[in-house]
């Protein structure tokens, strides 16, 4: 009986009183507070949170708005912490104390859009198109990377499919000339890629980063085989041939990273692999848990 009180209207009462009574030197504490009563959908206690401390306190501007437009310890803002997890009603009653507060950037330049896409939730994306304004939708954070590449990077097709009826553009590159292409096949997005490519984003050979690498390359060189096949069938055999800036074709970087199932793959869907680069992917390849289990064998009780 004790807990579920706790958990339930009295324990967010006196969550209140406790941080109420702060002294103001105890100011952060209170801005963890909001940050936790907003990430919880805690309307009530962000309320009554921001009118206690309704005094100017913060760098949000002065009034019982100033703790929504205040960061954490780590940088972050309430409303991001709000769109991390998919709270509407903590964004929307945000909105209402300080309309600013939707429009803060984290220590990294990232709106609460950007948390939003990351963790996969629409509804609050949705909401924050709804309450500001579009450019904050598709604001790029200090790696210029927008929502749309943390969708694709997570493998949340619902949020691009709303970033797209939202006007977003889908193809933006980041400070390494990556298209959200690339982060979809760098994290074996495999869902991920068919929406982009449904939706009309870049995908081709052409579309290559800063090293003239396209999503073929990334795939090849974290491991994920099983990208492989997917990007032949929506950008082309060629793809999977093509060379960087360097001259080196996606089976040279699976080899040097040792993905002996990358290079594999790349063979069977007919990509040149010599047997130089098979020989140096099993060189290269990471050591695993079964190589320790084979070099250092437990003894079996007599």
């Amino acid at each position: 009986m004790g807990g579920r009180w706790m958990r339930g209207a009295g324990g967010r009462w006196l969550l209140f009183v406790f941080l109420a009574r702060l002294p103001r030197e105890s100011y952060p504490s209170a801005v963890e507070g909001v940050c936790r009563a907003a990430a919880m959908g805690d309307v009530q206690s962000l309320q009554r949170l921001c009118i206690v401390q309704a005094d100017g306190v913060g760098n949000g501007g002065s009034g019982w708005n100033a703790l929504v437009c205040t960061p954490d310890e780590n940088g972050m803002y309430p409303s991001h912490h709000a769109a991390m997890a998919g709270c509407v009603e903590s964004l929307r009653a945000m909105h209402g104390m300080s309309p600013d507060s939707l429009q803060c950037l984290d220590s990294n330049k990232r709106t609460p859009s950007h948390y939003a896409a990351q963790w996969g939730h629409v509804g609050a994306l949705r909401v924050l198109g709804e309450l500001s304004d579009s450019e904050s939708v598709s604001k790029a954070d200090r790696f210029l990377r927008t929502p749309v590449h943390l969708a694709a990077e997570g493998g949340h097709d619902k949020v691009l499919q709303a970033l797209s009826e939202m006007g977003q553009n889908l193809s933006p590159r980041d400070s390494l000339g990556r298209f959200p292409s690339h982060l979809a096949a760098a994290s074996g997005r495999v869902s991920s890629l068919r929406a982009l490519h449904q939706l009309g984003a870049t995908m081709s050979i052409e579309a290559g980063d800063r090293y003239m690498r396209t999503p073929a390359h990334h795939a090849a060189e974290t491991g994920h085989w099983e990208v492989l096949p997917v990007i032949q069938e929506l950008c082309g055999g060629e793809t999977l041939s093509a060379e960087d800036c360097d001259g080196r074709a996606p089976a040279n970087l699976a080899a040097q990273a040792g993905q002996v199932r990358a290079l594999e793959t790349l063979s069977d869907l007919g990509a040149w692999v010599g047997q130089s680069l098979m020989k140096t992917a099993r060189e290269q390849r990471p050591f695993t848990s079964s190589d320790v289990a084979r070099a250092f064998p437990v003894p079996h009780a007599a």
